[in-house]
């Protein structure tokens, strides 16, 4: 297959509203997937992935260590797994997968050691229920991942995700996999940017929270990092950025790449968090966690400095990526700048959105050192956005994002190689203007190589 221009892909995400892991006859090998559409752009045998892009809910940051939260046993926050389509289903609307995914034991008791029909139903619930300050919510969604034998991406050509929305048919995931060869021409792009957690316009002089992973939870107080989308409030944000309402900004939190929090009067907009442990330790490596990045914190001042929008998710695997010589091929997910700038007084601009993330995992990687050949990969934050009127401070900027790079030590370019060109840089905090402060920089984000020993 060859892309010559622009080509929108990932369509073909459908929201989960319910399972039943126990179908009657013929289907008793499948778990069955309930969803809000007929999944029409699905087919028999055709690979998805289910990922979890919000939920309430407390986070466990311990890899493999299996917890119960609002999405039920073992498919915590950012866990992601393939499965198989056995067949469609039209009514209801759904897809029956073969067994073997954790869907299979969302309602396993790991403690009776059963599987509970009440937790089920519980489940079933939260899947379908709207994000609230104090409801119990589970996003699921599955995606179809696209397979290609051979890839080409031409001269300035862009594969770019669509945007992600909790709330319909959702998407923001770019999966994709290549069973030989990967070309990628100077200038083309697999692009995930701002297709990450979108923002909220602020309003009656009131900054708005922008979405993020763990939608509306948490203590509603200044600064220490609470809910998501669903209220306006004083400046605060839980894996998104708190919006600035002319008093005080608040601070992203670290569940989750975080969008930069909006600024306040004449206080600087608070940064927006990233994975910062620099090897992902902070909540494990891509291979097992993948987020979409929160978006910023609004300005009060209606829709004239909205949050950024977050990064989305590239899931890319291929047996062999080259990138043609003398080129530069990029592979990004990055958060969005705040947009326009403050117009009222004492009203801060809004936070930049966070990088999202980014896995690359390949047999052999061809890139021809020094002929300027490069393949760039990046989940940088959004900057905020910047004051225009008196005692106006700017938005602080979004959080980094995540990028996993995994290749075989057979390769001809290593993991390791200086061709690689890595960012998952915090965005810059946004101008002030007339008294007001300067938003904080959002903090960097992790980046980690792994070189596999392959057969």
């Amino acid at each position: 297959s060859s892309v010559e221009s622009y080509t929108s892909l990932g369509g073909a995400s459908y929201a989960v509203t319910g399972f039943e892991n126990e179908p009657l006859s013929p289907n008793q090998d499948a778990t069955f997937i309930t969803t809000t559409v007929t999944p029409s752009g699905l087919g028999p045998n055709d690979e998805i992935i289910i990922t979890n892009p919000a939920q309430s809910g407390t986070w466990t940051p311990s890899v493999g260590t299996p917890h119960t939260g609002p999405c039920g046993y073992r498919l915590w926050e950012g866990r992601y797994a393939f499965a198989r389509v056995k067949s469609v289903s039209v009514s209801p609307p759904g897809v029956y997968i073969y067994k073997g995914t954790p869907i299979d034991s969302l309602n396993w008791d790991p403690t009776t050691q059963t599987f509970d029909a009440g937790l089920k139903s519980t489940i079933n619930g939260r899947m379908t229920a709207t994000p609230t300050a104090d409801g119990s919510f589970c996003k699921l969604q599955i995606s179809k991942v696209l397979h290609f034998w051979d890839l080409t991406l031409d001269p300035g050509a862009m594969i770019e995700a669509q945007s992600l929305d909790i709330n319909g048919s959702t998407s923001g995931i770019l999966p994709i996999r290549v069973a030989n060869n990967l070309t990628l021409n100077d200038g083309s792009s697999i692009n995930a940017t701002t297709r990450g957690f979108g923002p909220i316009a602020g309003y009656h002089g009131k900054g708005v929270r922008g979405q993020s992973l763990m939608g509306c939870t948490g203590p509603f107080s200044s600064n220490t990092g609470t809910g998501g989308s669903c209220a306006p409030n004083d400046g605060s944000g839980y894996g998104a950025g708190g919006g600035g309402n002319g008093t005080a900004p608040g601070s992203g939190n670290v569940y989750g790449p975080s969008g930069g929090a909006g600024g306040g009067g004449t206080q600087s907009g608070g940064y927006g968090a990233g994975d910062d442990c620099g090897d992902g330790s902070c909540f494990g490596a891509l291979r097992y966690k993948i987020f979409w990045g929160g978006s910023g914190g609004s300005s009060g001042d209606s829709v004239a400095s909205m949050g950024g929008e977050g990064g989305g998710v590239v899931y890319l695997m291929a047996k062999n990526i080259t990138v043609a010589t003398g080129g530069n091929a990029a592979i990004v997910a990055d958060g969005g700048f705040a947009t326009g700038n403050s117009s009222i007084p004492n009203q801060g601009a809004g936070g930049g959105g966070a990088g999202g993330s980014v896995f690359i995992g390949y047999g052999n990687l061809s890139l021809t050192t020094g002929t300027n050949t490069y393949l760039t990969v990046s989940t940088n934050g959004g900057d905020g956005g910047e004051a225009s009127q008196t005692a106006s401070s700017g938005g602080g900027g979004g959080g980094g994002g995540r990028i996993h790079i995994a290749g075989c030590t057979q390769s001809i370019a290593p993991v390791t190689s200086s061709a690689i060109v890595t960012a998952a840089l915090g965005g810059a905090g946004g101008v002030a203007y007339g008294g007001g402060d300067i938003g904080f920089p959002g903090f960097g984000g992790s980046v980690v190589r792994q070189s596999l020993q392959c057969p």
